[in-house]
């Protein structure tokens, strides 16, 4: 048997105490740099309206953006640049006044480019190049290291890096600007061109390429000139084949694509560059920037590479307004929005709430975005951020961001960034400058929230509250779900009888099953009737099962009358059990109704007839873990300390003088620990060598059971030792008893309110001549908090 020791299972059963693990810092990689762009949400579209990532144009067209590269010495590399032949004539001359102003960027994990803009210290480079730098609050360092041209015209690095910090960078457009701390004085500067290239044009470029030596200079001439995203889409049209090419509109949904993916003017060159080159000049012959290597795009499996650089007239503009102290980044959602975006009902009240796409949630909590009753276009409010949102929330790696624009002025002017355990709060200015906030008592997200109208508050810690983790609104149980807040329904057939019986309804904040278990409905209707009898809002429901977040709700018509008149919700999503019960009356909540607090959510037993219990059973089954259902509305009722996860692993407790009387069953959302309190499980001197076996076929017979599922935690008494449990004790938080259950012989539950004083382990409720061994076993186990005096 496999043994944990007394201090593991002391551990284990810490909840018991009622106490909460706090969980130690994570030595983690820092997140990427998010775009430097004001946090604002009315502005028109623009290039950082970005309607899907780069990363979805590379898997589409082949497009490779070259990051930086492992550093020179890591990939054997010699730290210096190769003779330049005199045979270059102009290059040459090019080259002596350039690669003095270029400079490797270093990041945490890899290096790129930099070329000087400014003798003060101003370096121009690649946005991806200093994304993976180090992050000090909200300040993003790199470290540069300058090199010194030789008399016999080689660079040669020098020894002392210096700190640099990110003052502007746009990830759209893929730029940067850092600026050395403490740098030397009079520092080499490449001068940034004012005419722009034309094709034909002689260029050069320098970089440090991972491939090759550092500070290495590649000829050639500008090639093509214009809008990437223009000539992809065009790319796009000509690559396809057959039924797979766009029609014309799907073309300009293409080139809307690109547009705000990679929306600057390109040049693109003969200068061959490779990852380390990125963030390096390319220049004219009179050794001015006229662009800044950027990417290269291969063509599929071909050896054709085409190189690309950011136009100077990209640069001309970007430059023109950098910040003189390093800038605080703040991600923008709207540039942040990619993937399709979905509009969405979050809290179930029938008007649209949520913008989701990708990592990033929108939420509207006045609801004022659709009122004109107008139908809404999810594409086109992304493209025109015309959703009207007053809270945002951003999924950044390891950082989470919520913004607010609390006087509704369409500019988000408070940010919580959360990283770990750590919450700081910020004031945004619509100019882009920050300001810490100081630290709030209790909830960070709530603290910042300072909506005046209460009603806002209430919503966004519904629609929000899941993914931040916030309080839970204890109001919430009190909200009927609008089981038909989706636009789509999708009709099945669960029992295989040839009739529809269920209706699937998914949207990106919540999930709706409902089930016409009598098929006095959908059982006479086609699947397209079936769906439309959804959408006018007649599905003839019997059970109904709602999702949203980490809360689930289910609604039975107990007595067939066609009305739902018990509605059950979760404690939380893991434990598929009951937190609090209401009947309804006519849609609206009703009295509490207590004796179904503790058990199973999903209980089909409740329907009125065979034939329905059945058919629902059966629903439940294709869409919900079995396990989570109650197979009957005795012991298949409670949770089962055996079968509460299909996973699991089984181990002896060892504890002096109690050996082979515990056994701990941990998964990864619930622990049970087993007592044999009469140590009559293993006759013979050893246990078993399949343990899960044993105990899995009920073989150990354990007179008391600890569960916790989440925050909730049961105990199962077997006080009269016939191997059923007789007693169920419930404490949904902590060891709180909140609701007690009798069980007897023929298996029935009934409520037991006179036994729900007192704590969750229980030495009184055995026979006399156990409450000594069964107090010392506990006593030895478990934390006097949740230990009967």
């Amino acid at each position: 048997m496999t043994q944990i020791s007394s201090a593991a299972a002391a551990a284990l059963l810490a909840w018991m105490s009622g106490a909460t693990a706090t969980p130690a810092p994570a030595s983690q990689p820092l997140p990427a740099a998010p775009a430097a762009v004001p946090a604002s949400k009315g502005s028109p579209a623009s290039p950082e309206a970005a309607l899907a990532d780069r990363a979805a144009v590379e898997r589409l067209l082949g497009t490779h953006v070259r990051s930086s590269a492992r550093s020179p010495e890591a990939a054997g590399l010699k730290p210096r640049a190769a003779r330049i032949p005199k045979a270059k004539g102009d290059v040459v001359q090019v080259y002596k006044k350039v690669a003095p102003a270029t400079v490797i960027v270093r990041s945490r994990n890899g290096f790129g480019t930099g070329v000087i803009i400014d003798p003060s210290g101003f370096i121009l480079t690649n946005h991806h190049v200093v994304a993976d730098g180090e992050w000090e609050g909200m300040r993003l360092k790199v470290m540069v290291e300058l090199g010194s041209l030789s008399e016999d015209g080689i660079m040669e690095k020098q020894a002392k890096p210096y700190i640099a910090y990110v003052h502007r960078t746009d990830k759209l457009l893929d730029l940067a600007v850092i600026k050395l701390v403490e740098g030397p004085a009079n520092l080499p500067a490449v001068t940034v061109a004012k005419k722009d290239p034309v094709p034909g044009e002689a260029v050069a470029s320098l970089g440090n390429g991972g491939v090759g030596l550092l500070w290495a200079i590649k000829s050639g001439e500008v090639a093509s000139i214009g809008r990437l995203a223009t000539h992809l889409a065009i790319v796009a049209a000509r690559e396809c084949r057959g039924a797979t090419c766009p029609t014309s509109a799907e073309e300009d949904d293409i080139k809307g694509l690109f547009e705000r993916t990679v929306p600057g003017l390109v040049i693109q060159s003969t200068c061959t560059i490779s990852p380390g080159d990125s963030g390096g000049p390319l220049v004219n012959q009179a050794g001015e920037l006229v662009g800044l290597n950027a990417f290269l795009r291969t063509a599929g499996d071909a050896p054709v590479t085409a190189n690309f650089h950011v136009h100077v007239a990209e640069v001309r503009r970007f430059v023109s307004a950098v910040p003189a102290q390093p800038a605080s980044l703040f991600p923008d959602p709207w540039a942040e929005a990619k993937g399709f975006p979905r509009l969405a009902d979050a809290d179930s009240d029938g008007s649209l709430d949520t913008l989701s796409a990708g990592e990033v949630l929108l939420y509207d909590l006045d609801q004022d975005s659709g009122a004109d009753g107008a139908r809404i276009s999810p594409l086109e409010v992304l493209r025109k951020r015309s959703f009207d949102a007053e809270a945002a929330v951003l999924s950044a790696e390891e950082r989470t961001y919520a913004f607010f624009d609390l006087d509704n002025d369409q500019h988000f002017e408070r940010v919580v960034v959360q990283e770990g355990a750590t919450s700081v709060a910020y004031q945004l200015a619509k100019d882009g400058t920050s300001t810490e906030l100081p630290k709030a008592e209790g909830n960070a997200y709530l603290a910042a929230a300072a909506f005046s109208d209460p009603a806002m508050l209430k919503r966004f810690k519904v629609i929000a509250g899941e993914q931040l983790g916030l309080p839970e609104d204890p109001d919430v149980a009190l909200v009927v779900p609008d089981l038909y807040s989706g636009r789509f329904a999708l009709p099945s057939d669960a029992d295989h009888d040839g009739k529809p019986d269920t209706l699937y309804v998914a949207s990106p904040a919540s999930k709706i099953l409902l089930i016409d278990a009598d098929q006095g409905v959908l059982g006479k209707k086609g699947p397209r009737e079936a769906m439309q009898a959804y959408l006018e809002h007649k599905a003839g429901v019997d059970l109904a099962v709602f999702a949203r977040g980490n809360k689930a709700w289910a609604l039975y018509d107990r007595n067939g009358d066609g009305l739902l008149d018990l509605m059950l919700v979760s404690l939380d999503m893991r434990t598929g059990a009951t937190g609090a019960a209401y009947t309804l009356v006519d849609g609206k909540v009703g009295e509490p109704a207590p004796e179904h607090v503790g058990l199973r959510l999903l209980r089909p037993r409740l329907l009125p007839t065979a034939a329905a219990v059945k058919r629902a059973m059966a629903s439940l089954k294709v869409h919900v873990d079995g396990l989570l259902i109650a197979t009957d509305e005795s012991y298949g009722a409670l949770p089962n300390p055996l079968l509460e996860e299909g996973e699991a692993d089984f181990a002896g407790v060892e504890l002096e003088g109690y050996e082979q009387a515990v056994v701990a069953i941990e998964g990864d959302e619930s622990l049970a620990v087993l007592m044999d309190l009469d140590r009559d499980s293993f006759k013979a001197a050893r246990a078993p060598a399949d343990l899960n076996e044993f105990v899995a076929q009920g073989k150990f017979k354990a007179e008391l059971a600890l569960l916790t599922l989440g925050k909730a935690s049961w105990a199962l008494y077997d006080t009269d030792r016939d191997h059923r449990w007789d007693l169920v004790l419930y404490a949904p938080a902590g060891t709180e008893v909140t609701q007690a259950f009798q069980v007897n012989k023929q298996g029935k539950i009934s409520v037991a309110p006179k036994l729900v004083a007192g704590k969750l382990l229980r030495w009184s409720v055995f026979p006399t001549p156990m409450h000594k061994s069964t107090q010392a076993l506990l006593g030895a186990l478990a934390q006097a908090a949740a230990l009967e005096e």
